[in-house]
């Protein structure tokens, strides 16, 4: 051939006999030399690693090489200890994708920024499916809206597109991540459309989350969107039915939902409809790392200049002295008993959501944020920035194995004479099978209180093993319900389940599951099922919208009024919601001077409707009522998402029974707090000890990390006068008529403000 000067372009169709196809479980490559040479015999040559695969979408599921795959993700942003975006270490890389293809994770979502070629490469020859997303954010903030800001977005794209597109590993184009400014919701079908112009092999979809409009995909060589649902979702943990029930919905029509006996759809930006293919692109809560642990190490080979560096050791120091402060160092003599504490309700959260979605066929992917800790999405991490799993690492590895079990007690909070129903449901990638499914009920000591022993056919898919029926009469406390599932003589699969069960003669849990405490009901009174004392007396404000409470407490015997001023300091005043217009202010006027009298009263604060962000960039409102306060309250969202939010139940009478000096795990999901108190401040029974992210300070969220540690509380007596205000953020009065443990804590709550 000859060669002008200048740029030259040549086309060449070579035939691939038999090709072998690249796959996760089989990273076949092959290499494509080209040498040019002049006829002197010098030149130049470049070799470059591809293979040859098919990706695509049919129906309602991705489909590789002609079989339905089911994309077991996790979200990545590929960020290292010391060096921020780069690894200093390929065999830290080599480490963290060994790790994940252990777990049965084939995909990778890459966050951001696209990443290092040495990590594609890595990718395509270790088989890991990867996602290439351009370092565009979006999320309000960025990037600042220019008239060039389409042309730089573009740019990206070409250049993510011509860097990347030989890497067999590479199967998807992501253009943009949870849209919220129309400027950019513009642009998606055009950068697309950039995309394809360059590739016409791969999926692209226009924006991860689906927030402005829906989330589109366009097929291999296809140039029109298809509406699909990408979903983003973080209900935190613990997980309520509520929340489980949302992940199963996905995918279902209102009928479907119904015979299901599912009322909860999935609360999401996300726009979602039924009927369409559906990927899970995040989901998912967080924890802190081995903190300690973390911090030896970066002393031992970090760089102190570097932010990751700053933020783990101002993370730990601030920690400690909270709970210092709070007396939490009380229950966590050992900083690692809380850090251990913090990844088991992690791991049983993630656990949840991730299976929920993984019984669901009409899910056809599951992305979990995150792989790893990083910088203000710190603690989302399986593993931590050094490549340590934590206890979600293990939960995610057993639910994305080809075998699984999900065990099911709806409600799993229930009264000792209620009995339990628990379903089993197995997911299985492999061929059918016959087998034995075995099935044990164990207390906190290790007795077992029921077992069973079932042969069952296991099919292909996802299939309904067993409904089984427990009971549970005269049990008291935490109860594990295990699941064996036996093919021939070696065991397939395992897995457990806490139920909770409150008996109404004898109260167990005291320490957090452990323990046993015995109450003798009063003189007077009703009794509250639990062997504690009511007051025979219950003034209730606002009287009209309180059903569900009143009923409870007549059918505990009590009486409920009205307030008035002139009533018995010995009846307690129980304020389920504050005061919504002027008449009612007016009823409650003389609230303030009956406390200071001696009066005691219990009020439940929800979180408002608006909030608004504070210097330090937390969420807050101010309740403005002080007719109703002699002290402000301000309260602060700590609902949690990716990051922990650790509800910590001190010993009290108020939990009498139930777990305490722990951090509220499943037996609370119901009843948890979404918002605590920074004001006012005193020694709390129930608080939140967690961290922020600069969530209202956008500019500071880039790489530099987390906010320190602070505490806030979520149930608290403050004195006032003779008498005393117990504040409480804690969700009872909306539980009540469902959850046997909100029962439990208003009746001790009540109880033990009258002795």
């Amino acid at each position: 051939m000859t060669l002008h000067s200048g740029d030259n372009e040549f086309s060449v169709t070579l035939p691939v006999p038999d090709p072998h196809a690249w796959s996760p479980d089989d990273p076949y490559l092959y290499e494509f030399t080209v040498e040019l040479a002049d006829e002197r015999g010098s030149g130049d040559a470049v070799a470059v690693r591809f293979g040859m695969r098919e990706f695509t979408v049919s129906g309602k599921h991705f489909m590789l090489n002609g079989e339905k795959i089911l994309l077991k993700a996790v979200f990545y942003e590929g960020l290292y200890p010391n060096t921020l975006a780069y690894p200093e270490d390929m065999e830290l890389v080599r480490k963290e994708f060994r790790l994940a293809k252990e777990a049965g994770i084939n995909m990778i979502r890459p966050w951001r920024k696209p990443q290092p070629t040495p990590i594609y490469e890595l990718a395509d020859e270790m088989g890991l499916l990867m996602v290439g997303a351009i370092p565009v954010e979006c999320m309000r903030y960025w990037p600042r809206l220019t008239p060039y800001t389409e042309r730089r977005v573009i740019n990206e794209v070409e250049q993510m597109v011509q860097r990347d597109r030989n890497h067999a590993s590479i199967v998807i184009w992501e253009m943009f991540n949870e849209i919220m400014r129309y400027s950019l919701k513009r642009i998606k079908h055009k950068v697309s459309l950039v995309a394809r112009k360059l590739d016409p092999t791969r999926i692209i979809i226009d924006e991860s989350g689906g927030f402005a409009g829906g989330a589109h995909v366009y097929l291999p060589g296809g140039t029109e969107p298809i509406c699909f649902n990408d979903v983003h979702s973080y209900p935190g943990s613990p997980l309520n039915a509520d929340g489980y029930d949302m992940f199963l919905s996905l995918g279902k029509t209102p009928e479907q939902m119904a015979e299901m006996n599912i009322n909860q759809p999935m609360r999401s930006p996300s726009v979602i409809e039924p009927g369409l293919l559906t990927n899970i692109t995040e989901i998912g809560y967080g924890s802190i790392p081995m903190l300690e642990d973390n911090v030896e190490q970066y002393e031992k080979t970090g760089n102190p200049l570097t932010p990751d560096y700053r933020y783990h050791r101002l993370l730990l120091s601030s920690y400690k002295k909270v709970l210092q402060s709070t007396g939490v160092d009380r229950i966590y003599p050992d900083f690692a008993d809380f850090c251990r504490e913090c990844q088991e309700i992690h791991a049983i959260g993630n656990k949840l959501m991730t299976e929920a979605a993984r019984v669901n066929p009409d899910v056809s992917g599951i992305g979990i944020h995150a792989w790893t800790d990083g910088d203000w999405v710190f603690g989302a991490g399986l593993v931590d920035l050094f490549r340590n799993p934590k206890k979600a690492y293990y939960a995610a590895k057993e639910i994305f194995q080809p075998l699984y079990v999900a065990i099911r007690a709806k409600p799993s909070n229930v009264r000792d004479t209620d009995g339990a129903n628990v379903s089993l449901t197995v997911v299985n990638d492999r061929e059918p099978f016959r087998g034995e499914l075995r099935v044990s009920v164990r207390d906190a000591a290790g007795g077992v209180k029921d077992e069973r022993q079932l042969s069952v056919d296991v099919p292909n898919g996802i299939a309904k093993l067993a409904e089984l029926r427990l009971d549970t009469n005269g049990w008291s406390g935490a109860y594990t319900i295990q699941a064996q599932l036996i093919e021939g003589d070696r065991e397939s699969t395992k897995n457990e389940y806490g139920i909770y069960v409150l008996n109404a003669n004898a109260e167990s849990g005291a320490g957090c599951g452990t323990g046993s405490v015995a109450d003798a009901a009063g003189a007077t009174g009703a009794t509250g099922k639990a062997g504690k004392s009511l007051p025979p007396i219950v003034a209730c404000f606002p009287t009209e919208s309180n059903a569900n409470v009143r009923t409870f407490l007549a059918a505990q015997g009590c009486t409920v009024v009205a307030f008035d001023k002139s009533m018995s300091m010995d009846i307690p005043f129980l304020i389920t919601r504050l005061p919504q217009n002027e008449a009612e202010r007016e009823k409650i006027k003389p609230l303030q001077d009956w406390v200071g009298r001696g009066g005691q009263a219990i009020v439940h604060l929800k979180a408002p409707g608006a909030m608004r962000i504070d210097a330090a960039g937390l969420n807050v409102a101010d309740v403005h009522e002080p007719d109703l306060f002699p002290f402000p309250v301000q309260l602060v969202r700590t609902r949690g998402l990716w990051s922990p939010a650790n509800h910590i139940v001190k010993r009290h009478p108020i939990f009498d029974g139930l777990p305490q000096d722990c951090m509220m795990g499943q037996p609370y999901q119901n009843v948890y707090p979404q918002v605590s108190m920074l004001a006012p401040i005193g020694d709390w029974i129930v608080g939140f000890i967690g961290y922020h992210w600069y969530q209202g300070s956008k500019h500071r969220q880039n790489y530099t990390g987390i906010a320190p540690a602070f505490d806030a509380a979520e149930l608290i007596a403050v004195p006032h006068g003779q008498g005393r205000y117990v504040l409480s953020t804690l969700r009872l009065p909306e539980q009540i008529g469902t959850d046997p443990l909100a029962k439990r804590i208003l009746t001790n709550m009540l109880s033990w403000i009258v002795t």
